[in-house]
């Protein structure tokens, strides 16, 4: 039996969220998070039967839709929950060493997966400024590991517009375990904010910074 299950939010990433799929399908049980996608998303059900789907009835937003995502998860059998983008940011490579770190760091509540390059000047920012205080990197990463017993008990306290920073944050004041392991990042083309425009989307990730100061 895997020891994880990935979680994948998605919201009109169809070409991108089918090239993963179309990789990983037959290797990892996987759930998809359709936050109300206009596109061909619900048609990629019946391309790969393997994977549970569950759509949303209206649009909830990356922070709730994860949140549906993890009380769904936490009455499966599986011990850890890893989080993974379905806009192709994320190599597939990342999920082959997934079971070996998992097994080799079995002490860590949280595993958060360091980006190869940040988007935006705004994430490495927030980046810099949480290693100078928590020696903890990328806490914007959508590559997290969770141990599913102690994700239970703070899942709930996830806010809207943190990108789950907030719950890095939480693990960190409450002295849970955290660790940064190195993925691979790769550039995605054309690639179309879910946040809003250039301003807004480094605006609201510097928001972030109030778990710093």
């Amino acid at each position: 039996m895997s020891k994880f299950i990935i979680l994948i939010p998605t919201f009109n990433e169809y070409e991108s969220l089918k090239k993963i799929l179309s990789k990983i399908h037959n290797k990892y049980p996987i759930l998809i998070m359709n936050d109300c996608s206009s596109d061909k998303t619900k048609s990629l059900k019946k391309k790969f039967k393997k994977v549970l789907f569950l759509d949303n009835k209206k649009r909830l937003g990356y922070e709730n839709n994860l949140k549906k995502g993890f009380r769904y998860l936490l009455k499966s059998k599986f011990n850890y929950i890893v989080t993974f983008d379905a806009d192709g940011e994320h190599h597939i490579k990342n999920l082959r060493k997934i079971e070996k770190i998992i097994s080799k760091n079995q002490q860590y509540d949280m595993l958060i997966g360091e980006r190869s390059f940040l988007n935006r000047f705004s994430e490495k920012i927030i980046s810099y400024l949480f290693y100078c205080k928590y020696r903890i990197r990328d806490p914007l990463s959508g590559l997290k590991i969770y141990k599913k017993n102690l994700l239970k008990k703070f899942y709930k306290n996830i806010g809207i517009g943190y990108f789950l920073v907030d719950l890095v944050y939480i693990y960190l004041k409450n002295r849970n375990k955290i660790k940064n392991f190195k993925i691979i990042s790769v550039k995605v083309k054309k690639r179309k904010s879910k946040v809003g425009s250039f301003i807004y989307a480094n605006f609201k990730v510097l928001k972030c910074a109030k778990f710093i100061f």
